[in-house]
């Protein structure tokens, strides 16, 4: 073998090496994992259903130039509201994770329909598995203001349905917030509320995201946050997510601040509503037990 083939070998293996550490580096890095020409070319992983995907947020912000004030974004909250007048009920499938006594649950999912008034809900879960088949309803203004509920498997055909105050112990236990809060309406109120009162009390910065994604939807982020302590102000930041096509208000998070300065905030809630569908019409049946389609009988 002459010198030049020894060369020519010699400089193929570089290249191979080379070519083989960058690609075990963009595969192997989350960061890198995260912009798009890498996202695109990596196969595509399955996922649990009960999983939603996690929001990819951008790395720029609108409007372009000057930054957004909390005021920017607390009329763009308004707005998605004023669309919420179009819709009289809808049904969906709310994905929600809560810290309780300090620890995060795992991701539930519960098929929900929703009407606004009476403000009615009924709600199946559907997973985890512990938890798969309960199903609850409540119509405010009936069953004096009663939650109706029946939990799964033989305990549910055995006790039959429960007669429960919406913000007692029982209906409240694993849940941060009782039956009557549920909703993308009332998810987007509580974001302004706790955004128009933080700015009062401290030092807020606010990130505009046009291109957030939600289960491969676009979506703009809404995002606040706190650089101030302050005893009237529990989370460190929110962000309420609008889908671009509806302009509806699709998920909340909000961050706890950490227990050492200079940490990242803790999860404290999340709540995502995937597959919205609009003006279902639905009748006073489908929030009544006796609806043959249901389990509570």
């Amino acid at each position: 073998m002459n010198k030049r083939t020894h060369q020519s070998r010699g400089e193929l293996r570089r290249i191979l090496r080379c070519g083989l550490f960058a690609a075990a580096t963009a595969f192997g890095s989350d960061a890198v994992a995260q912009t798009p020409d890498v996202v695109r070319k990596a196969p595509a992983q399955p996922r649990p259903a009960a999983q939603p995907v996690a929001p990819r947020l951008a790395r720029r912000s609108l409007p372009v130039g000057p930054q957004p004030t909390a005021i920017d974004a607390i009329r763009m909250a308004e707005a998605s509201l004023q669309a919420m007048r179009q819709i009289a009920d809808y049904s969906c499938t709310l994905v929600k994770r809560e810290r309780i006594d300090g620890r995060l649950t795992g991701n539930e999912r519960l098929a929900i329909k929703l009407r606004h008034e009476p403000f009615s809900v009924y709600v199946n879960y559907l997973a985890p598995a512990k938890v798969r088949g309960q199903e609850a309803v409540y119509v405010h203004g009936h069953n004096d203001n009663r939650l109706l509920a029946h939990p799964n498997g033989l305990k549910g055909r055995l006790v039959g349905v429960f007669r429960l105050d919406p913000e007692g112990r029982m209906a409240m236990q694993g849940n941060r917030y009782p039956v009557t809060d549920l909703g993308i309406k009332r998810m987007a109120e509580s974001w302004l509320k706790e955004a128009k009162h933080d700015v009062q009390f401290v030092h807020c910065t606010t990130r505009i995201i046009p291109d957030a994604k939600i289960e491969g939807r676009p979506c703009t982020c809404l995002e606040l946050a706190r650089h101030t302590r302050h005893d009237g102000v529990p989370y460190q930041m929110t962000r309420l997510y609008i889908d671009a096509q509806m302009q509806l208000p699709v998920r909340y998070e909000a961050y706890e601040w950490p227990a050492i300065h200079g940490e990242e905030p803790d999860l404290a809630e999340e709540y995502t509503y995937l597959n919205i569908q609009p003006n279902r019409q639905f009748s006073d049946l489908d929030f009544d037990v006796q609806n043959p389609e249901y389990e509570f009988h």
